[in-house]
C-alpha cells in the first residue's frame, strides 16, 4: 500500500513538473528576453529531487551518479553520444568560418547575444565557471527530470522529444527569424543527443559532459576564429 501510494504520489509531482516546466518556458515565446526558461530550469531541478526523495532512489539508480562515472561511460553508445556533439560543434563552426564567414557572423551575433557576453578574456573565464555550473542544472531539469522521471508516468518518446523541444525553446532570443530558427534547430539537435547519452548512460552527469564542452569549445572556437 505504502509503495503503491508513493509511486501515485511521485506521478502527480512528475505530472504537475511538466506541466509547469511547459507553461512557464511556452511563456518565453511571448517574451524571448525574459528568464521563465532559468524558472522553469529551477523548477525541475526540485521535481528531480523530491521525485527522488518520494521514490527512496537508490544510489546506484539515481538520475545523478558521481561514482560510477567511469563504468557509465563505457555502456554501449554511450561514448558515441558524448563525442558526436562536440564533433558536430567543431564541424559546424569551423565550416562557417571557411565556407559562409559572412552569414555566419549574424548567427555569432545572435549567440553572443542571447547569452549576454562581452568577449573579453576575463569575462571567458567568469562564463566558463557560470556555465560549467549552470549546466549541471540544465541536465538535471531537462534530462534528468523531464526526460528520465517523465518517463515513468508519460510514454519514453513523447518525453524524448519534449524534452528537447523545450530545451531549445528556453534558448529562444529575438532576432532575424531565419537565425533565430537555424540557432533553435541546432540546440534542439544537441539536445536530442544529450538524451541519447542520458538514455544510454542513465546518468546526468555522463550527459553533462558534452554539454558543458559543447559550450565552452563552441565560444573558444569562436574567440578563435571570428574575434
Amino acid at each position: 500500500m505504502n509503495n503503491s501510494f508513493g509511486k501515485s504520489k511521485s506521478a502527480i509531482i512528475t505530472l504537475i513538473g511538466i506541466v509547469v516546466m511547459t507553461i512557464l518556458i511556452i511563456m518565453k515565446l511571448f517574451q524571448p528576453e525574459s528568464l521563465f526558461s532559468g524558472y522553469a530550469m529551477l523548477f525541475g531541478i526540485a521535481c528531480f529531487f523530491i521525485v527522488e526523495a518520494v521514490d527512496k532512489t537508490p544510489d546506484e539508480q539515481s538520475g545523478v551518479r558521481f561514482k560510477s562515472i567511469i563504468s557509465d561511460l563505457k555502456k554501449p553508445q554511450v561514448l558515441l553520444w558524448v563525442l558526436l556533439p562536440i564533433g558536430l560543434t567543431i564541424a559546424e563552426i569551423v565550416g562557417g568560418k571557411l565556407f559562409f564567414e559572412t552569414a555566419f557572423r549574424k548567427y555569432i551575433d545572435h549567440v553572443i547575444g542571447r547569452t549576454s557576453l562581452e568577449m573579453d578574456f576575463s569575462n571567458f573565464l567568469n562564463w566558463i565557471l557560470v556555465s560549467a555550473v549552470t549546466v549541471v542544472g540544465e541536465e538535471i531539469a531537462f534530462r534528468g527530470f523531464l526526460f528520465g522521471k517523465s518517463s515513468k508516468v508519460l510514454p519514453k518518446w513523447v518525453c524524448f522529444l519534449l524534452s528537447a523541444a523545450l530545451f531549445a525553446l528556453g534558448h529562444m532570443a529575438s532576432g532575424n527569424s531565419v537565425i533565430v530558427f537555424y540557432d533553435l534547430a541546432l540546440i534542439f539537435l544537441d539536445a536530442i543527443m544529450y538524451a541519447l547519452a542520458y538514455q544510454y548512460s542513465g546518468n546526468c552527469i555522463i550527459s553533462y559532459i558534452p554539454h558543458c564542452l559543447n559550450n565552452i569549445l563552441g565560444l573558444f572556437l569562436i574567440r578563435w576564429l571570428f574575434m
